[in-house]
């Protein structure tokens, strides 16, 4: 009982993220790096970072959009920490369980991360910011590859949701490739774009994915627990 609530409480942590992301970029005026003038939430060129300065690029205050921002992303860091601390309880007494303890591990570091980005706007803390933003990341790259490989050596599993790791494994790859070695001219347009975009897809293609196996997990901890 404690399991499926627990991952229940999970999906929904990272469910709010949709929501709340939606909300902040239709509060946003805080403008773009190379547009500060701009009053609107520019999809193709405002990173989601932008929406958690405590102060737009006129330097006019943020603390709506700052605020609910801060607490959205918090929240889907504290959910993904959860996700990771009850995930190897689906798999005591198995053979599989110290690489879900592995994972679990990394999947904790990748939440707290994401905390750390929630907490250290950009605008403020840049340095802090990007490091927790590339180890967050990094860190559920691997958390994901024993977590999926935990999955995949169930009988019981579902394959499906292995599956579901695998493809966000290559968007994250993708992703990672772009942010260490893709374009940074923050003065180019096109440059900016392809990093905002890139970050799009991998943000919300990891919410899903998480929203995915938070469902996945709840419904195996349902069958574990009908036996």
């Amino acid at each position: 009982m404690i399991q499926q609530r627990a991952f229940l409480l999970s999906g929904l942590g990272i469910l709010q993220f949709f929501v709340v992301t939606l909300l902040c970029m239709f509060l946003y005026s805080g403008g773009t790096i190379l547009q500060p003038e701009l009053d609107v939430y520019s999809f193709t060129s405002n990173f989601f970072s932008d929406l958690g300065r405590t102060r737009t690029f006129t330097d006019q205050p943020n603390t709506l959009v700052f605020v609910l921002f801060t607490t959205t992303v918090v929240l889907a860091g504290l959910a993904t920490v959860l996700f990771s601390v009850m995930f190897p309880t689906l798999f005591k007494g198995t053979k599989q369980y110290t690489a879900a303890i592995v994972g679990a591990g990394f999947g904790v570091l990748s939440g707290l991360c994401y905390v750390g980005v929630g907490l250290t706007p950009w605008d403020v803390f840049f340095d802090p910011h990007i490091l927790f933003v590339k180890v967050g990341f990094l860190s559920f790259l691997i958390g994901s590859l024993f977590i999926g490989y935990t999955m995949y050596r169930s009988a019981e599993y579902n394959n499906m949701y292995v599956w579901v790791y695998l493809v966000f494994i290559c968007i994250l790859i993708g992703y990672l490739y772009l942010l260490f070695f893709g374009p940074k001219d923050i003065k180019s347009a096109e440059s900016i774009m392809t990093q905002v975009i890139a970050q799009k897809i991998l943000l919300y293609s990891q919410m899903l994915t998480m929203l995915v196996q938070c469902y996945g997990a709840h419904q195996f901890s349902d069958k574990r627990a009908q036996k």
